[in-house]
């Protein structure tokens, strides 16, 4: 509970009393993190991939995900990046930046809620810790 939900606030002439909203009449929030899809065509070049993830790196992110595949089309890479972000804003910015790389030639951006897996993976030496 929320210590601020007690907090009076002093009465003048012409104002209402504060009356706290009781905590089912309080808006919901979401416990879920958002997370947020990239998907991005770009150049199948060596220096692809260090450039895609700059502006995470450039915003102390880790990506959640990441996946590059070589596309149908010769010379082209399709990127697949999910990323925890706190709002929209931060989000279209990061598209944006994509956009503006060299090699990249598209980024579509959508709002996704992936369910965590079941169980851990753990590799060898690196599951120690």
């Amino acid at each position: 509970m929320s210590p601020f939900l007690n907090i009076a606030v002093p009465a003048s002439s012409d104002a209402e009393p504060f009356e706290p909203l009781e905590p089912s009449r309080q808006p919901a929030r979401s416990s879920q993190p958002r997370v947020f899809a990239f998907t991005i065509r770009a150049a199948a070049e060596p220096e692809t991939v260090p450039r895609l993830i700059s502006p995470f790196a450039k915003r102390g992110l880790v990506p959640k995900r990441f996946s590059a595949r070589a596309g149908t089309e010769p010379g082209w890479l399709t990127v697949w990046v999910e990323a925890e972000l706190p709002d929209d804003a931060s989000a279209n910015s990061i598209a944006s930046n994509l956009r503006g790389i060299l090699c990249v030639d598209a980024v579509l951006l959508e709002e996704t809620r992936r369910l965590p897996r079941k169980r851990e993976r753990t590799f060898g030496a690196f599951a120690a810790g």
